[in-house]
């Protein structure tokens, strides 16, 4: 019932039961390798001892806070928008989150473990791993496991680009609010990409001598500038911000003034034929835009 309960609820209502995944193979798999011999935590507490799941459940933080202080500095992320708890985050994780990397740890022990039975017993841990050296796996159980591999990676990782990848770093060439032959010749005056403009211009003396080389109004040049700073908010990328450009929103200030159902709701009347990025994700937009002025909802009198 346990088991039904979480692959069901994490399946169906995802955006609130998702957590149950990770420990739902847990009650699935465990009880194979009870009883067919292999390395079982049922076992394990059945003798008394304990001290593989608390060894495995320490391991499981340690590696979910190495992950996230990774995942946290680097340019492409994973930026998370979990319900109810958007606020409150150590790195990019919310704090309750990080409550399942434990339980992910034991998960992963398990399913492990469960291939082990066919591989008669042998592991990765000291004690399994020369066990029955003898023996051999077919080469058809081989060959088989490996297209069973390759079709899954196959299947898997093209839906995951699709549903979780939705910003890219945007490089000088995917900027459509700078002109093809400004494109071109930015990098002659030692502007590669749009980190390289924004540093660049920095001081309204540079802005200035800038407009004059590229023989642009100085009124172009901010609004470059401007759709430069906007569309490097964190999860917003180009194709996003060719929504926002939709219903009016050009720059980081404009977008500090937003309340997240409002822009939901007119994004919404917007593109109703296609989708539109969820209220979770227009309210990180709308968070890191006022981190990046220094400004709070309160003190724009915007409600939340």
């Amino acid at each position: 019932m346990v088991l039904l309960l979480c692959l069901v609820s994490s399946v169906l209502i995802s955006e609130y039961f998702f957590p149950l995944i990770w420990v739902g193979f847990i009650f699935l798999l465990e009880p194979f390798n009870y009883r067919f011999g292999g390395r079982s935590l049922l076992k394990a507490i059945q003798e008394g001892n304990p001290r593989k799941i608390y060894l495995l459940l320490i391991a499981g933080l340690i590696c979910g806070l190495l992950w996230e202080f990774w995942n946290f500095w680097t340019r492409s992320k994973w930026v998370y928008t979990v319900p109810f708890f958007e606020e409150m985050k150590g790195f990019e994780m919310p704090y309750l989150g990080f409550m399942g990397f434990p339980p992910f740890a034991v998960q992963a022990y398990v399913m492990y473990n469960t291939i082990s039975l066919f591989r008669f017993g042998r592991g990765w841990e000291k004690f399994s791993y020369q066990l029955h050296l003898e023996k051999r796996t077919r080469l058809f159980t081989a060959v088989l496991t490996a297209i069973l591999i390759m079709s899954f990676y196959v299947l898997i990782f093209r839906p995951i680009d699709q549903k979780t990848v939705d910003s890219y770093y945007p490089r000088l060439k995917d900027a459509y609010w700078i002109e093809p032959q400004y494109q071109e010749e930015l990098p002659k005056v030692g502007i590669a990409t749009l980190d390289d403009l924004l540093s660049i211009t920095r001081e309204k003396n540079i802005r200035d001598e800038l407009a004059l080389r590229l023989f642009i109004p100085k009124e172009e040049l901010i609004h470059w500038i401007e759709k430069s700073k906007l569309v490097q908010l964190k999860g917003l990328g180009v194709d996003n911000l060719r929504l926002l450009d939709g219903v009016g929103v050009h720059s980081v200030l404009a977008l500090t003034v937003e309340d997240p159902e409002s822009l939901y709701i007119r994004l919404e009347e917007v593109y109703r034929e296609r989708s539109i990025p969820k209220k979770a994700k227009i309210r990180i937009w709308i968070r890191e835009a006022q981190k990046q002025l220094g400004v709070k909802s309160s003190e724009l009198g915007v409600e939340r």
